[in-house]
């Protein structure tokens, strides 16, 4: 078993990018701590085989709308690797840019499995999905972890991520429900592709996979993003690597 791409972002290039985007008309992450959006004021960009819903001024809704793509080496490798009646798991699906480009690589003898805790970005990719007439999405409001419970969850722009104990910032945050991979998907026949890039909250949702992975031996896409997990686990970020390790993969960057 291999992982096929480990996504690690410094805290330099996330300032990088940062300026980037208000260059290009966007917001800082910082003014979009705890933002809640207009709905009503959703922008409907055309992309090259689907329409994806997005909210102007936010990080990622203005990166898709200026370059009309999103974080391109992730969109190649997932193009590369995912085939017709395809399962696609996307956990953290965000404004469902990838859970959209995969709907139309599995084609309708596959399906996406998605999940998004924040609740105005599951308006977006329903929207979305309306609009492109997309029926091989299932979207699951809900959080991934290692345990069924009610987690604080914190919001930057469409962004956003599980409060813990250890995070610095807990003043703005949403109450979401957290569910565990094994219990609620323990009667899919396959599950061939997964995404995951959930803002350091990465080992405990791989912890509650376990079983998944074990039965279906899944393409594993991880961001792996060790500033943000010194943040918020006690563990170090290279325990996660070595989670992955221990679960029979080989790691590729």
């Amino acid at each position: 078993m291999e992982i096929i791409k480990v996504r690690q972002i410094q805290k330099k290039v996330l300032d990088t990018a940062a300026a980037l985007l208000m260059k290009i008309g966007g917001q800082h992450p910082s003014q979009m701590w705890g933002r809640v959006f207009d709905l009503s004021k959703k922008r409907l960009i055309d992309l090259q085989d689907y329409s994806i819903y997005i909210m102007p001024g936010d990080y990622v809704g203005e990166i898709i709308r200026k370059t009309r793509t999103y974080e391109p080496n992730v969109t190649k490798i997932i193009k590369d690797n995912i085939k017709k009646g395809d399962v696609f798991l996307d956990l953290g699906a965000n404004l469902g840019y990838f859970s959209l480009l995969a709907a139309q690589l599995v084609t309708t003898t596959g399906k996406v499995i998605a999940f998004e805790p924040n609740p105005q970005n599951q308006q977006l990719i329903l929207a979305s999905m309306l609009k492109n007439e997309i029926k091989n999405i299932k979207l699951y409001p809900y959080a991934v972890s290692d345990s069924q419970s009610i987690l604080r969850f914190t919001t930057v722009g469409s962004n956003g991520g599980v409060v813990t104990a250890f995070s610095k910032d807990q003043r703005h945050y949403l109450l979401v429900q957290a569910v565990v991979l094994d219990e609620i998907l323990n009667n899919e026949p396959r599950i061939d592709i997964v995404k995951i890039d959930i803002e350091a909250h990465e080992p405990s949702a791989l912890r509650g996979m376990k079983s998944l992975i074990s039965k279906h031996k899944p393409k594993i896409i991880t961001e792996f993003h060790p500033w943000a997990m010194q943040l918020n686990n006690p563990e170090a970020p290279v325990d996660y690597l070595r989670q992955i390790l221990g679960l029979g993969y080989k790691l590729s960057v």
